[in-house]
This record gives structure tokens, C-alpha cells and sequence, in this order.
């Protein structure tokens, strides 16, 4: 079963959620950065090593389109990124989103479209562990042909 499914259940409890990992450590994840140039937006975490043994941790990014005009899921994996950190040692990830993140494919249109409106980055380490949200908004719409993406 996928997160996305999940995700419309809301089970109280999931056992293994997506992307959950194992790991001999522990990681905190420090407070998102959030830059944009050309209309692509960079996502920077910092991930510390709370633990006695290195080790790595994959940082997960999601989508959350606050209303669409379509039905979408709950939040979308966008990008990830893995770091190996040492114990006591802070890495970043570093993750890039293009305009495509926040694209649905229109079949009234037949084209991808980004909507204007407000959406939340979803920065975490499984579809359920969602350490941080980073609200934004879209003034501009966009649509892309198939043959564009």
C-alpha cells in the first residue's frame, strides 16, 4: 500500500511508513531554508547526527496543493536527498524544485498546469514523520504540453 493511500485512510498507526528507514542512529532535522531564483525553489535542511555511530538519513520533500481544482492526493514526493553524517556533525540536504512539482496534468486542458494559490513544502524522513511545513504561494499560472515536460 502506498502513501498515498494512507494518506486518504488516516490510519491512527502505521507500522512501516514510506521511506521509513533503518538506521544504527538517530538524526534531527534543523529548520528548513527555502530559496527561489528563475522560478525554481531550493529547499536546504540540516540534518545532525544525535547519535554515537555514523550514519545516513534521506531527507523526503513533498508537495501539498492547499486546493486544487482537481482532486489530488494529500501531498506529492517531489525531490529527496541522502547525507552521510558523522556523529555529532550536521550535514545539509539540499533539494531543487521546478515549476513541474506543482503541475497537474489538466484532462479538460490537456495540459500540465500549476495553479495559483497556496501550497506547503513538506520536508520530513517518511510519508508519515513530517518534521516541517513551509507554506507557499503561486501567483502565476502555468500550462505545458505533454511533449514540454
Amino acid at each position: 500500500m502506498g502513501y498515498r493511500h494512507i494518506d486518504r485512510l488516516k490510519p491512527d498507526r502505521v507500522n512501516f511508513p514510506f521511506g521509513h528507514g533503518l538506521s544504527y542512529t538517530d538524526f534531527r532535522l534543523g529548520a528548513p531554508e527555502l530559496t527561489e531564483k528563475d522560478g525554481k525553489y531550493t529547499v536546504k535542511v540540516p540534518v545532525t547526527n544525535i547519535g554515537a555511530v555514523a550514519g545516513a538519513e534521506v531527507v523526503q520533500l513533498y508537495v501539498r496543493d492547499v486546493k486544487s481544482g482537481v482532486e489530488r492526493p494529500v501531498k506529492e514526493l517531489k525531490a529527496f536527498s541522502k547525507v552521510n553524517v558523522k556523529p555529532g556533525a550536521t550535514e545539509n540536504a539540499v533539494m531543487t524544485l521546478d515549476p513541474n512539482a506543482f503541475a497537474f496534468f489538466n484532462p479538460a486542458t490537456g495540459k500540465w498546469t500549476v495553479e495559483p494559490g497556496k501550497f506547503e513544502i513538506l520536508v520530513g524522513t517518511s510519508g508519515q514523520n513530517i518534521a516541517a511545513k513551509i507554506p507557499l504561494s503561486i501567483n502565476q499560472p502555468q500550462q505545458w504540453a505533454d511533449s514540454e515536460f
